[in-house]
């Protein structure tokens, strides 16, 4: 029913355009959403949730929303695979794109892109950080509230938050882009984009299309994007120091910082980069990268090796745990840290001491250290294999496996191996990258394994 509900701006989108055959295709498929949703919720009532249950609804959510997307897309020309490719990077907020020159696109398909993202962004931050890590040091981190007696009820609560902060910032960006200088639907399809942390661009030229004004305004939303939500809305509740004692936010900043100024020492040993416009195209890209975003201003397909390593470790790690964006998580490669020196240290300690390492004042317990290291080995597992395809088709390992850590990762940026004319095959195995980087493993096996979920419910009585 929600979804039949979003379907309806590209409609009017659509109309307002004069595309009468892709409004009728938005129509169809909004419509159909809305009646399948109704007709469900009058059969099946919800009477608390399982944990397995909510994994379903969450993977189950966004494979379905990309499969509206991907045959409301079609009506624009785009073939069938592209028009998949396209609607699961915009409901995953990837941004990258098969589409070869989104500025000639019609204004029906530059929306549904960006709205894709705007929608896909929100649901990841209320329906994952809600209920897929429940429970998990990663939520408690991130000051995630929680109800474990009704986690319903508090993924509804976290979801109003969410939507509040989410809108304000999406509508105040649209605002500051317009008044900046891009034109007004240009400001709004960019900050879709940028709130989502989603990337894609209404330019093939990407934020090189605009004034350094613009650029700016836009990757300020994106770090925006990149914070943990629970933080904004506890900062401008209470205090502005609420957002600096954040461990997340200040790693991620950090981060966004070394990866800024390696990659600009490495451009500018190279003779690539120099002076204000070296520095300030090093420090938005290394942001983009970051906060898994996605947007440009250099071609990273020219950026030196050494670069595009860096850029790969930024977009691995990602933004923070309760943000819209993707990545391993700030949180999480916080605690893969912590880990690491909690062995160091305990080569120098009494046999029998007891020393647990902490992150926020959070003590990490073996448990949850080893289910982290867990994720990580499955990210680099998943990593490995679609690269290894890539490989076997010949491509440069070092751009295809920046390509396949940024679908993995959700980023978005590209050293040109996703286009057009990439193999279908890999456009299939990438679609299934950004679901799994999206949604993490555990969710999607959830959902392709039904015996876990059908007839598994627990009696309440």
């Amino acid at each position: 029913m929600l979804l039949g509900v979003l379907g309806i701006p590209p409609v009017l989108v659509a109309l307002i355009a004069g595309s009468w055959s892709e409004a009728a295709v938005h129509a169809g498929v909004a419509t159909t959403m809305a009646v399948v949703g109704r007709a469900a919720s009058r059969r099946f009532k919800a009477d608390g949730m399982q944990e397995n249950e909510a994994l379903v609804i969450t993977a189950g959510g966004f494979v379905l929303a990309a499969t509206g997307a991907a045959v409301s897309m079609s009506s624009a020309g785009l073939g069938a695979f592209d028009a998949i490719f396209e609607a699961v990077s915009g409901v995953t907020t990837t941004g990258l794109t098969v589409v070869a020159d989104p500025g000639s696109a019609s204004a029906s398909l530059r929306f549904n892109r960006a709205w894709a993202q705007w929608y896909g962004g929100l649901g990841f931050v209320t329906l994952a950080s809600a209920m897929l890590g429940r429970g998990h040091l990663v939520n408690r981190i991130a000051g995630m509230e929680e109800d474990d007696d009704d986690p319903l009820g508090g993924m509804r609560a976290h979801g109003r938050r969410v939507l509040a902060i989410y809108v304000v910032l999406t509508v105040g960006g649209v605002v500051a882009l317009w008044v900046l200088g891009a034109g007004p639907f240009d400001a709004l399809l960019h900050a879709l984009a940028a709130v989502s942390t989603g990337g894609f661009s209404s330019s093939s030229e990407s934020l090189s299309a605009f004034g350094v004004p613009v650029r700016v305004a836009v990757l300020v939303l994106c770090v925006l994007g990149a914070m943990s939500f629970v933080t904004i809305h506890r900062t401008v509740r209470d205090s502005w120091k609420t957002a600096i004692e954040d461990v997340q936010l200040r790693s991620l900043l950090a981060m966004v910082g070394l990866a800024a100024m390696l990659v600009f020492l490495f451009e500018w040993l190279a003779g690539s980069a120099s002076g204000a416009a070296g520095m300030g195209n090093a420090l938005a890209t290394a942001a983009s990268a970051q906060s898994t975003a996605g947007f440009s201003t250099w071609s990273v397909g020219s950026l030196t090796p050494a670069s595009k390593i860096v850029l790969l470790g930024a977009m691995f790690v990602g933004g923070s745990v309760g943000s819209s964006a993707g990545g391993l998580k700030q949180a999480r490669f916080l605690m893969v840290l912590g880990t690491i020196r909690r062995r160091v240290i305990r080569t120098g300690m009494p046999r029998r001491a007891v020393w647990v390492p902490r992150i926020a004042g959070q003590k990490i317990e073996p448990e949850e250290a080893r289910r982290i290291l867990g994720l990580a080995f499955g990210w680099v597992l998943l990593i490995g294999t679609v690269w290894l395809a890539f490989a076997a088709f010949g491509y440069a390992p070092l751009d295809a496996l920046f390509d396949v850590v940024s679908a993995t990762a959700t980023v978005g940026l590209s050293t040109g191996v996703v286009s057009a004319g990439l193999e279908v095959p890999l456009k299939l195995l990438l679609a299934v990258a950004m679901l799994v980087g999206r949604l993490e493993l555990i969710a999607m096996l959830v959902l392709v394994a039904p015996g876990t979920w059908i007839g598994r419910r627990r009696s309440t009585s």
